[in-house]
């Protein structure tokens, strides 16, 4: 949520954390969200569905910060954080 806070309160992402997110973070996101869903679908499919909705939002953070769009990424990533939550509190209740 630091991210989060940077956006709304601190007056936006540096360009070097505009590229880290664009070019790295939220592209390997997506990839290993989806390595996990795999991984998951044949013991777990209620984790692999989280996973695969994670990997879903990631890709949607991607989008809005190559279209510069810090606002609406700020919201992004509060559902990618939901949803983390949401896999952590399933994972554990087994």
């Amino acid at each position: 949520m630091r991210v989060v806070k940077r956006i709304e309160e601190e007056g936006g992402l540096t360009p070097a954390e505009v590229g880290h997110l664009s070019y790295f973070a939220f592209q390997l996101g997506a990839r290993r969200a989806m390595d996990f869903a795999v991984f998951f679908s044949k013991h777990a499919p209620e984790l692999a569905v989280i996973k695969e909705r994670q990997a879903k939002q990631f890709g949607r953070c991607h989008t809005l910060i190559v279209e510069k769009n810090e606002q609406e990424l700020a919201n992004a990533m509060r559902v990618l954080a939901d949803i983390e939550e949401e896999f952590c509190q399933v994972l554990c209740a087994k």
